[in-house]
Parts: C-alpha cells; sequence; structure tokens
C-alpha cells in the first residue's frame, strides 16, 4: 500500500508541473504562439488560424481569430478602394484643368479665325448685293421691251450665238431672224438671261456669307466653353469630394472593427 500510494503522488506532481497531460487536452491558446501559418484551431469554440495579427508589432505567428483576419481584409479592401477613389478623383480633375487650360490657349487663336470669317462673311454680303442689284437692274430692263420670261428653247439658241458674252450686228440679226422677235426683245432676252445668272450668283455668295458667320460662331464658342468648364469642374470638384469621403468613411470603420476585433487582451 505504501508504494500505491507513492506512485500517485508521483503522478500528481506530474500533473501540476505540466509534464504530463490528460488525455484529449489541446495546447493551443488565443494569441499563443503556433509554428505552421494556415494552420487552423477551434479555442474556446471559436475559429483560429495561426496567422500573425495585423495590429501586433511583433513579426510572429499567433493563434489569431478567424474574425480578425476577415476584419482585416475588410479593413484593406477598403483602403484600397479609397486610394484608388482619390487618385480616380484627382485624375478627373487634372483633365479638366487640362481641358480649361487648352481651351484659354486656343480663344486668341479661335478668335481671330472668327474675325477672318467675319471679314469674309461681309464681303460675301456686299458681293450678294450688289449681284441681287445688278439681276434685278437686268430684270427691270428686260421687261420693259415686254421680256418677262425667257423659254428654254430661245435660252439655248442665245447663249449658243453669244458664247463670249458679247453680241454682234450679225448676232443680233440672226437672232433676231430665228426668234422672230425685234433687236430691242433680243436684247431683252440677253438682259433676262444675265439677271438669271446674276440673282443666282447672289444666292451664291449669300450662302457662302451664311456659312461664313457659322464658322465664325462656332470658333466664339471656345471662350464660352471655358465659363461651362470652370462649372463643370465645380460640380465635379463636389461629387468627387463627396466619393473621397465615403471612401474614407469606410476606412475608419473597417479600421474600428477590425481593430476591436483583433484586440490581443492583456
Amino acid at each position: 500500500m505504501p508504494r500505491i500510494k507513492s506512485i500517485s503522488a508521483l503522478t500528481m506532481a506530474l500533473l501540476v508541473a505540466g509534464l504530463l497531460a490528460p488525455q484529449g487536452a489541446s495546447a493551443n491558446t488565443a494569441n499563443g504562439r503556433c509554428s505552421k501559418s494556415g494552420a487552423t484551431a477551434k479555442i474556446g469554440g471559436k475559429s483560429y488560424l495561426c496567422a500573425q495579427n495585423p495590429t501586433v508589432t511583433a513579426k510572429r505567428l499567433t493563434w489569431t481569430l478567424k474574425e480578425c483576419l476577415e476584419a482585416n481584409t475588410a479593413y484593406l479592401r477598403s483602403l484600397k478602394s479609397f486610394n484608388e477613389t482619390e487618385s480616380s478623383s484627382q485624375k478627373v480633375l487634372e483633365n479638366l484643368d487640362a481641358s480649361i487650360a487648352a481651351r484659354k490657349a486656343q480663344v486668341p487663336i479661335d478668335n481671330e479665325r472668327a474675325a477672318k470669317e467675319l471679314e469674309s462673311a461681309k464681303q460675301n454680303r456686299d458681293l450678294s448685293i450688289a449681284r441681287q442689284k445688278e439681276a434685278d437692274d437686268r430684270f427691270a430692263k428686260a421687261k420693259t421691251v415686254g421680256v418677262t420670261a425667257v423659254p428654254a428653247n430661245w435660252a439655248i439658241q442665245v447663249k449658243a450665238t453669244i458664247g463670249d458674252g458679247k453680241i454682234t450686228s450679225a448676232e443680233l440679226a440672226t437672232l433676231t431672224k430665228n426668234l422672230g422677235i425685234t433687236g430691242e426683245q433680243v436684247t431683252g432676252v440677253i438682259n433676262f438671261l444675265a439677271a438669271e445668272d446674276y440673282a443666282k450668283s447672289a444666292t451664291a455668295f449669300l450662302k457662302a456669307a451664311e456659312r461664313n458667320e457659322k464658322n465664325a460662331a462656332e470658333f466664339l464658342k471656345t471662350e464660352t466653353q471655358i465659363a461651362d468648364l470652370e462649372k463643370q469642374k465645380e460640380t465635379t470638384l463636389q461629387a468627387q469630394e463627396a466619393l473621397v469621403d465615403i471612401a474614407k468613411g469606410d476606412v475608419n470603420t473597417t479600421l474600428k472593427v477590425r481593430n476591436a476585433v483583433c484586440k490581443v487582451k492583456k
């Protein structure tokens, strides 16, 4: 009996000293050291991974709560999103600044182009007015001899006969005979046909003037576009600042959650 008592006493001593562990006991402890990165364990009913606690400065593997690592992943994701948002926002504003600078540099060039277009427009309008006046005068002269319209076949004969625009006595006589009208009426026909050409020319010059004016208006838009871009920049700046603030708020929130979950109790 004394021998049995001595063995039991030794066993108890070893257990107390930690040299013997009861069957099924685990040596893993929360935030305790571990050796195999990525290993998993259940401690106190919670899931732990062998990893470095992101809130601890010491570079060592410990049994870290899985929720801590997940919270850290969420924090890093929000931090990345914040950096991308801030960078993107800065790029958007830089592009707008570049556009504004380019427009400002273009203003004197386009203003000069607009001035040239307006000068051309004035010249074309003056020519249009002069041609239309000539057309009106010719129509009036034709009308005095009773010519208010010219049949197509007459027009062909007259244009074929006086191709150079000047009529000789012989050509006038030929036309008088062929058309069966007086010499004055032949002159009236010539004036009427010339009036039609002048009227067409007047219309062409007027359209050219309108094109010049349209081009000038486009060139003059460059200066007004600067104000529009500056307004757009102001609106964009407010929107981008709001996006950055939201992303920054996410970072702060996820960081607080991570630090709370990963906090090592001493």
